[in-house]
């Protein structure tokens, strides 16, 4: 018995260090399955790994006077560091995205060199734009660590991060760039009727801070220096009948792209005119007293259908006519139309596009004519009226002339073009027409309405289209662009290629005014966005070595089994 006692106690001992073996060989199995779901990259034990760049190159990122922006110290600061992963993609991201390079961190040093912005603008969300996701999707790994560069003016990655968290092992942000004053040219006024032999003056919003003299250059003559102020005076000199094409430049400390304007004017003579009546009035009269300023000539209503239309000229209705549809679609394409109140009556078709203009039966009005401080119209407010039909105005229009709270003249927007509706009492009112003022004022609004109709159109970089556009630029390119689209251009002067209209494009506010958003959790240098080498991805190895842990564990098992039910 006491050698069974001293043959147990030993197979006991045996029995309780294979237990503990065992033990430790399956909480081993769990923590090294436990690391591999993890992906450990340990880039202090081992070179390697994977990088992929993604560099914002939207106008914001662009360089100032001095050649430095936000684009060119990442780029800098990214060649200085270096890289010791083993694989390097550089992308860029904006209007046309492009891989740089893909492979050797010296070839990817090389493509960081003399990198150049695109000056539209944009942000790193734009990657998300169906094309360029697959172009980034392509370049990425389950070990790559994706580094997000940019000024995240626009927006903060939020988007892009979410939509590629689960094809990369990490994504770092890096803003780049500091708060900056940069001038830019914000909008510009209604421009004037330009009378051939006239000089006369526009006016351009800046925001920021300039220099003191701009200079303003006329088709390809000489430059000529302006002083600058708030809104800036662009005066020109006496030009002859013809397009023209005006530029404005300026300096500042600030992005450069956007310190230039080029702008499309129509200077006129005398505005081809068509007078539809069939007895001489007042109109006729102010008209034909203004052969210097309105070109015109008179048709029998009876005789309209077949009579050329001016073309972006003025038509004026003072007899009632039979098919408008002719005339609607000419005020679409730049015309300007002049009638009574009693036309919107007359013709379902005009009251139907004059949607804003209504001339109620039961509108009348007394009282003073309600005129702005011109002293060439000053006249006009000193006549007194009874009992006028007036008009009722929705938002789309503008009223011209007031009687008292009411309206007896009013301009509606109609396509390119303007319809000007007048009260039907003032059509024979003798004591209006007699003022020296009237014929001043309708030969007025007659113009200045068919210069609004022929100014250029005024749209930002950027811009989200609401209609299908063609664009020409000064090259003859053409830019297609469908509802829904951003107008992604440089800032420029443009036409459409239907109505040959001049488009000025201006910058993008958004990028020009280069304020600096703060982000949280963002770094603001490239060491705080990429603090480790990250190295190459361990989860690999660790598998294998855990599928060698497994198969020594079952056999260990099972020799403790056999050994055990041998005794």
């Amino acid at each position: 018995m006491r050698w069974l006692q001293n043959a147990l106690l030993a197979a006991q001992r045996k029995y309780k260090l294979t237990n503990l073996l065992l033990l430790i060989m399956r909480c081993l199995i769990i923590a090294l399955l436990a690391l591999a779901v993890a992906r450990p990259h340990l880039g202090h034990w081992s070179e390697g790994g994977d990088l992929v760049i993604l560099l914002d190159v939207s106008a914001s990122m662009a360089n100032d006077a001095k050649g430095k922006g936000p684009l060119q110290d990442a780029c800098d600061k990214l060649r200085e560091m270096g890289f010791s992963q083993s694989r390097v993609c550089v992308i860029t991201i904006g209007h046309e995205s492009h891989i740089l390079s893909d492979g050797s961190p010296a070839e990817a040093l090389r493509s960081l060199q003399q990198l150049e912005s695109d000056y539209l603008p944009g942000g790193l969300n734009r990657a998300l734009d169906k094309e360029t996701l697959a172009l980034v999707t392509s370049t990425l790994r389950p070990d790559s660590t994706l580094l997000c560069v940019s000024d995240f003016r626009q927006d903060d990655g939020s988007a892009l991060i979410k939509t590629l968290n689960q094809s990369v092992h990490q994504i770092a942000c890096w803003q780049v760039g500091e708060q900056r004053d940069n001038a830019f040219i914000h909008s510009i006024n209604p421009l004037p009727d330009f009378v051939a032999g006239q000089a006369t003056q526009f006016q351009v919003v800046l925001h920021g801070s300039t220099s003191k003299i701009a200079q303003v250059q006329v088709n390809d003559g000489s430059a000529s220096p302006i002083t600058v102020q708030d809104p800036l005076q662009v005066s020109l000199p006496p030009l002859p009948a013809g397009k023209h094409k005006i530029s404005l430049s300026f300096e500042d400390d600030g992005l450069v792209f956007d310190n230039n304007l080029q702008i499309s004017i129509h200077v006129r003579a005398a505005i081809p005119s068509l007078i539809v009546q069939k007895q001489f009035g007042y109109l006729a009269a102010v008209i034909d007293a203004a052969h210097q300023q309105l070109d015109y000539r008179n048709v029998d209503p009876a005789r309209l259908h077949t009579e050329p239309l001016p073309e972006k000229g003025i038509i004026v209705l003072d007899s009632q006519i039979g098919n408008a549809d002719r005339i609607i679609e000419w005020i679409n394409n730049g015309g300007v139309c002049l009638m009574w109140s009693d036309a919107l009556e007359q013709h379902p078709t005009l009251n139907e596009i004059c949607s804003a203009i209504k001339a109620p039966t039961d509108l009348t009005n007394s009282g003073r004519i309600t005129i702005e401080d011109n002293s060439s119209l000053r006249s006009l407010s000193r006549i007194e009226l009874e009992n006028m039909a007036c008009l009722q105005l929705g938002p789309e229009a503008e009223t011209l002339l007031q009687l008292g709270e009411q309206s007896l003249a009013a301009r509606q927007a109609i396509g390119d073009g303007y319809a000007i509706v007048i009260s039907k009492d003032l059509r024979g009112n003798d004591l209006f027409w007699t003022q020296g003022a009237a014929p001043y004022w309708l030969r007025g609004i007659l113009r200045d309405s068919s210069a609004l109709a022929q100014q250029p159109r005024i749209l930002h970089a950027g811009f989200i289209i609401n209609e299908d556009l063609t664009l020409l630029d000064q090259t003859g390119k053409e830019h297609a662009f469908i509802i829904g689209d951003s107008l992604a251009l440089q800032p420029g002067l443009f036409s459409e290629k239907e109505s040959q209209r001049p488009v000025v494009v201006l910058p993008n506010q958004a990028e020009s005014s280069l304020a600096l958003p703060r982000h949280d959790g963002m770094a603001r240098s490239i060491k705080q966005a990429m603090p480790d080498q990250l190295g190459s991805d361990w989860s690999l190895w660790i598998l294998v070595i855990l599928a060698c842990l497994c198969i020594g564990e079952g056999l260990f098992a099972a020799h403790a089994g056999r050994h055990y039910g041998h005794a």
